[in-house]
């Protein structure tokens, strides 16, 4: 989808866990098109979700910096803090 400001927006975030059933191959094809698609832009966001499957593993490998956002609920602050927990383990990039 063309935004506001020539922002293009790739939207299906949220469905990211459906790639959980699709090999590996694949997927590390998706993220090398990603990386491809990204040397174009000036700022690639994917919202990967909680963090919390392969998948949205896989993308923070891929990533040159990770952004976790939340809100001030009890559970979204569980989750935040989970997931940095998560990919620090398995990540070297920084986390912001």
């Amino acid at each position: 989808l063309s935004g506001p400001e020539g922002l293009q927006i790739v939207t299906g975030g949220a469905e990211l866990h459906s790639l959980a059933t699709v090999p590996d191959s694949a997927r590390m094809g998706i993220v090398r098109q990603l990386e491809e698609w990204e040397s174009s832009l000036d700022l690639l966001v994917i919202d990967a979700g909680t963090g919390g499957h392969d998948v949205a593993r896989q993308f923070a490998a891929a990533a040159g910096q990770i952004v976790v956002v939340g809100t001030p609920e009890a559970t979204a602050i569980a989750d935040a803090y989970a997931t940095i927990k998560r990919l620090s383990v398995s990540r070297e990039s920084r986390l912001i």
